[in-house]
């Protein structure tokens, strides 16, 4: 924190924008002339309420920078490097909360005279009484749960023996012994990856398969869990309904495979993956698995919602960490899979890291990640991971949406991106073109899908580099994989 003297919000600095009217939703142009606007302002203490003028910041005491920009439809209000919301000009009503490292802010438009600002007041988040009733409160299941994990619980943990595993389940006990304890130092990394993995992975779907192999100009394939049985999961009526599982023994022998190292991504939605832990002895899952002859495969990810009760989280990250266990027991090459919620989750990730040191490679499902809040808290974890572990870690990115693949672009040499996009795009007979740095998609018309997949992903290729804003040369080094990368 920087340093500076303490203000209230009487004296924090307006900016006042030349005269004009708001309307269209537009903001007056420019700010008034001869008029310097302070550019950052330290507080010591979080005030109650406090203005910003435009292009001004705040760096509040938790670490917190608020910064607001005059953009082309309004203002964007930011908390950290993170757009939080684009605000439209309605004078004086509530357009935006965020809450973020414990403080709870919200944001409106405000005009004095013919100054606008932007007006943040602070709440302190109260406590709900779902956090003031879950067991993990006074302490119980420390040091694998913290009792400050509990304030964030905004629904009661569930007492029934069906649904989402919490501190009041009634087989609880069994659940923490089908994990061997919520110890994650339990599980160690005997055989870490080795695999030369390139920046970017294309993930196909089933509808690619009989392919031939020479359509996807790409070493390194990925497919994803639901296409390995021989009937995916199927959508009725808003739910997913998985039938009887049975794996596909001979799926790599398809014509798309040859001559490609295929990676597994164990992930999918809660129905599908419960469903085959559930049953993973009766399927001989990983054995079979040990036969297909996948390169690499990435931990299941059990869900961690905010809001649910942590016993159920600290679950849940551990029955990942079994699964990538299993795998390795039986000789297949793994990566294990982290999510977080809080600071307690990436602490616990960071001393498992640190006693598995030789892990040099880790994988997070974002395919459901769209909100911007769920972006900046994966963002926040794999920066501060990479601090705290010496850059030493790569992460292997499913499904990213472009606000976190933009705030991650300056750590392009620990991140690989595995999409699935492109193919999705090519099944609907779509075409991808690359126009100022913008994806466009275009009708493909009668071309087959065969041909549309492999120029898709090339041009999704482009797109990537030119967000991370790669030259020739260090593309080059990327596409040789991350081990390599260190050597050239």
């Amino acid at each position: 924190m920087g340093q500076g003297s303490k203000r209230n919000k009487s004296d924090l600095v307006i900016i006042t924008p030349k005269k004009g009217k708001l309307n269209g939703g537009g903001l007056p142009p420019g700010s008034a002339e001869g008029v310097e606007p302070q550019n950052s302002i330290d507080i010591e203490e979080c005030p109650t309420s406090l203005k910003i003028g435009l292009s001004q910041d705040v760096n509040l005491p938790d670490g917190t920078k608020l910064t607001i920009r005059k953009e082309e439809k309004g203002i964007a209000l930011y908390f950290g490097d993170s757009v939080l919301v684009k605000l439209v000009s309605k004078m004086g009503r509530l357009i935006a909360f965020c809450m973020t490292k414990g403080l709870h802010y919200e944001a409106s438009i405000m005009r004095e005279g013919s100054s606008v600002y932007v007006k943040i007041i602070r709440k302190p988040k109260q406590l709900s009484f779902y956090s003031l009733a879950c067991k993990a409160r006074d302490g119980s299941f420390l040091p694998f749960v913290h009792p400050d994990e509990t304030n964030a619980v905004q629904q009661p943990c569930n007492t029934t023996g069906s649904g989402v595993v919490s501190c009041k389940h009634p087989k609880l006990k069994s659940f923490i012994d089908e994990v061997h304890s919520l110890d994650f130092l339990s599980v160690i990394n005997k055989a870490p990856s080795t695999i030369q993995l390139p920046f970017f992975i294309p993930v196909i779907s089933r509808g690619f398969f009989s392919c031939d192999s020479e359509s996807i100009n790409s070493d390194v394939i990925g497919i994803s869990l639901k296409d390995i049985f021989t009937s995916p999961p199927k959508r009725y009526l808003d739910r997913l309904h998985v039938s009887s599982l049975e794996i596909k023994k001979n799926l790599l022998d398809n014509p798309l495979f040859q001559n490609k190292k295929v990676i597994l991504f164990s992930s999918g939605p809660d129905a599908l993956i419960e469903k085959v832990w559930n049953q993973e002895e009766e399927l001989g899952f990983f054995v079979e698995l040990a036969k297909m002859g996948f390169e690499l495969a990435t931990a299941m990810n059990f869900s961690v919602f905010f809001g649910e009760c942590p016993v159920g989280h600290a679950i849940n990250l551990k029955k990942g960490l079994q699964y990538f266990a299993s795998l390795q027991n039986v000789g297949i090459q793994s990566i294990p899979h982290l999510y977080w919620a809080n600071k307690f989750h990436l602490e616990r990730w960071l001393k498992w890291l640190k006693e598995n040191a030789q892990t040099n490679l880790v994988s997070i499902n974002c395919q459901m990640s769209r909100l911007l809040d769920d972006c900046r808290i994966i963002a926040e974890g794999i920066e501060w991971l990479l601090d705290k572990t010496g850059e030493k870690v790569h992460f292997l990115l499913e499904g990213p949406r472009k606000t976190l693949i933009n705030r991650l672009s300056k750590y392009h040499k620990y991140i690989h991106i595995a999409m699935k996009e492109p193919a999705m795009v090519s099944l609907f007979h779509k075409k991808y073109v690359l126009i100022n740095g913008n994806l466009k998609r275009l009708d493909g018309g009668k071309t087959p899908i065969a041909e549309l997949i492999g120029p898709n992903i090339e041009t999704y290729k482009l797109y990537l580099y030119d967000t991370f804003k790669m030259s020739s040369s260090v593309l080059k080094k990327r596409q040789k994989g991350f081990l390599n990368y260190f050597n050239a």
